[in-house]
């Protein structure tokens, strides 16, 4: 078979028209769909929402061309966020929409489409808007608007425009509703972190309020050795729930004010065990399973209940350790009597290398005048603000620095341990 003739002027006729048409294609809805499959990729419903919706209008602003483009929130919980090469302020964004909705309908038209061509209430106030697209996210109520201002090209926004956002307002949608779900969940975590909290501090009225206290010290520890938020959050909630095993013993044991025999203490020992169990099979918990297994464990190898040394421990456990110990030695721990500070902190230094973690205790001594302020009592205000950090991050593998130990056989857990008694 010949090859065409390329150089007859007829066919390169019909060539350029084709190239032309090619040209003259619209690709933006293959831009919109290659940028909805990036934003899916990245998109994780339990990272900090204002990151999610963020990374959404930087995808999409490219997409449409414009200016600026902003999620304004009405009744959603999602934050304002703004992305393009111009910056609009949410109070500017709000009196825009404000004025929109005088002499719109969003219930019946969640889509708006204006220029100044055309006489309306914000082109009098907002001069610097050649033309605004805006799409409602309706329920029962406004939940937010997309607003896209101006675009790049100076060419006009039209109507067909909005088909290329309706999927970027889709996923807010997703969000939207993400957001509402964790927040239930957070309540529910609420509810069950005190709940558990009063439960365990019940079983030993003398030692009201120990579970918050450790929680709020490990955190000051885990401060100063420059954890993320993220990690803070964990040591926080395996500090609240650290004891948890101690529903599992008897009222007896733990309100014996004498000192125990070695039998009894055998079965004290049985506390991390027994919590451990409780919460194995909550997933959103299992980041701080290794402290309430490990909390016991001695830096030497002498504690239980696995007889773990030096940095086998967990680092959640180490900290957790140490913030239980000043905790006890300084509000008294059943058969002991509260020590003074200055005695708590040295018989710490003494026994770091040996029972705890020398970079947990230094970090503890550093935190000594932020630990002042932690006094005995009930569940106090930092409660909230690490519970939802704790949630938050607790639900995702995203991070590596305190992972969880695999989860151990129920024969391996009711096993005593015989290792030497410690504290």
């Amino acid at each position: 078979m010949s090859s065409p003739d390329t150089t007859s002027p007829s066919l390169q006729v019909k060539l350029a028209a084709v190239s032309d048409s090619v040209h003259q294609m619209d690709l933006r809805p293959w831009d919109a769909l290659l940028t909805l499959h990036a934003i899916m990729q990245r998109l994780r419903l339990c990272k900090d929402p204002f990151v999610n919706v963020q990374m959404l209008l930087g995808a999409s602003v490219h997409v449409l061309g414009v200016e600026t483009l902003a999620w304004l929130p009405s009744e959603s919980p999602l934050p304002f966020a703004c992305a393009g090469t111009v910056a609009w302020s949410e109070g500017d964004c709000a009196r825009l929409i404000t004025l929109v909705s005088r002499e719109h309908d969003w219930r019946s038209q969640p889509i708006y489409v204006q220029d100044q061509n055309q006489e309306s209430l914000w082109a009098r106030e907002f001069p610097q808007v050649r033309q605004m697209l805006c799409l409602g996210l309706v329920e029962q109520v406004p939940l937010g608007w997309i607003l896209a201002i101006n675009k790049t090209s100076g060419e006009r926004l039209r109507r067909s425009d909005s088909a290329l956002l309706m999927p970027f307002l889709g996923l807010l949608r997703v969000l939207h509703y993400s957001v509402l779900r964790i927040d239930e969940l957070r309540e529910l975590l609420f509810g069950f972190a005190r709940s558990l909290t009063a439960a365990i501090d019940a079983k030993d009225p003398r030692r009201t309020g120990h579970s918050e206290r450790t929680a709020r010290i490990a955190v000051a520890i885990a401060r100063r050795l420059s954890l993320s938020d993220t990690d803070l959050g964990e040591v926080y909630l395996a500090g609240l729930l650290h004891d948890i095993g101690k529903l599992g013993l008897p009222d007896s044991l733990l309100r014996n004010s004498g000192r125990w025999t070695p039998e009894e203490l055998q079965r004290f020992r049985q506390h991390v065990n027994i919590g451990y169990t409780f919460l194995a099979d909550l997933q959103s918990l299992r980041n701080i399973l290794p402290a309430i297994l490990h909390h016991h464990e001695h830096y030497d190898g002498s504690g239980y209940p696995d007889g773990l040394r030096g940095e086998q421990i967990p680092l959640i456990a180490r900290i957790v350790a140490v913030a239980d110990a000043y905790d006890a030695l300084t509000t008294g721990y059943y058969d002991q009597a509260p020590l003074p500070l200055a005695e708590v902190e040295k018989r710490l230094l003494q026994e770091a290398g040996t029972k705890w973690d020398p970079c947990v205790v230094s970090a503890l001594y550093a935190a000594r005048e932020e630990l002042l302020a932690i006094r005995p009592g009930e569940v106090g205000q930092s409660f909230c603000w690490h519970m939802e950090r704790a949630l938050r991050f607790c639900v995702t593998d995203e991070h590596e620095s305190l992972r969880a130990t695999p989860a151990r056989p129920f024969e391996d857990l009711i096993e005593f341990n015989s290792s030497p008694p410690g504290s």
